[in-house]
């Protein structure tokens, strides 16, 4: 579709939502792993104390596996919004040949 032609009407390709949903999943999984492989380190001399440097690791990786349980959230939402949009046009498709 040429994306500068306007015709008031909206084109939703369902495959295409769900590859980027695959997508979303393929980044949240790596995300997930990333964190889960971070290995426990001493702190660096000077950082100040060992608990700080556990603190700020310990809110890093939760900020991480935040991270890839939103992606995880909106891979959901673009499966369902595919779901719909295939949903609804099967039964225009069905309203014309009824």
């Amino acid at each position: 579709m040429d994306p500068t032609v306007t015709t008031g009407t909206v084109c939703v390709e369902p495959v295409l939502l769900i590859a980027s949903a695959e997508r979303l999943t393929a980044l949240a999984d790596a995300l997930a792993d990333a964190a889960a492989t971070v290995p426990a380190l001493p702190a660096d001399p000077g950082f100040g104390s060992g608990t700080a440097a556990a603190e700020l690791e310990a809110d890093l990786l939760d900020a991480v596996r935040g991270h890839a349980e939103r992606a995880r959230h909106t891979a959901g939402a673009v499966r369902a919004a595919a779901a719909g949009w295939r949903e609804a046009d099967e039964s225009a498709a069905a309203s014309f040949t009824g």
